[in-house]
């Protein structure tokens, strides 16, 4: 009975080593497996972050101040500066703290608000037509915040005043002054869709938000007061009910 056995066992390769090769799986079933690991390798590619992705949001994490345009090429920069410059001007005013208008309309134009073409586009020749370097086309352009509107006159002396300097000069400084601050309310008022005449922080925000210039008024010059306290709280209640503030 062994040897039946041995024998049967030689027979069917097992004491040979011999091992019967598996079933082979039918051609579909191969081509359906192969097809969906294509299809899987496909969807993962899409779903996987791509490297460009992964440099701008690290980038963002690690300059919060910076948008996620900015990548590190040779150091941190901005792919476009001008496009970040624009994209943080029009989220955050910049005040300017000085600036010349209303000198210009006094001194140039005579205060004549209605001759100063202070709206008007640049001419073709790329020059403009408000002498000075300041008017809406280019506030705009510059995506300006807002500015300090600077009440400026010239400081009397003996020679334009005269023997009686102390007083004329004073009362001269004064007068002079509010004909300024009147200009001021003058052009704000004739563009008061580009600028607002504010007294607190909530109305300059609200005005920035609305698309406004935020516009302040700053008395340059301790001549303009002509040393008087009385004429200081006149010029700081003027325009008290006209402005928005607290």
């Amino acid at each position: 009975m062994a040897i039946t056995r041995l024998r049967n066992k030689a027979q069917e390769g097992l004491l040979t080593g011999e091992k019967h090769a598996p079933a082979q799986e039918p051609f579909i079933t191969t081509l359906l497996k192969w097809i969906f690991y294509a299809i899987t390798l496909y969807w993962l590619c899409l779903l996987v972050p791509s490297f460009a992705s992964v440099t701008e949001a690290v980038s963002t994490l690690w300059q919060p101040s910076m948008d996620a345009h900015c990548v590190s090429a040779s150091g941190w920069r901005c792919r476009n500066a001008r496009q970040h410059a624009e994209r943080l001007l029009s989220r955050h005013p910049l005040i300017d703290g000085h600036v010349d208008v209303p000198v210009q309309a006094r001194y140039r134009y005579g205060n004549k608000i209605d001759t100063i073409p202070f709206d008007q586009p640049v001419f073709a020749n790329g020059s403009y037509p408000t002498l000075g370097h300041v008017d809406i086309p280019r506030l705009r352009a510059g995506k300006s915040g807002g500015f300090f509107w600077s009440a400026y006159v010239v400081c009397p002396n003996e020679t334009t005043v005269g023997k009686n300097f102390e007083h004329a000069a004073t009362d001269i400084a004064v007068r002079d002054t509010l004909e300024q601050l009147d200009v001021i309310k003058q052009m704000t008022d004739k563009y008061h869709h580009d600028f607002a005449l504010v007294g607190s922080v909530d109305a300059a925000r609200k005005a920035f938000k609305h698309g406004q210039m935020i516009s302040f008024i700053g008395i340059e010059g301790a001549h303009s007061i002509g040393n008087s306290l009385f004429a200081l709280r006149t010029y700081a209640s003027l325009f008290s009910n006209t402005i928005p503030g607290p």
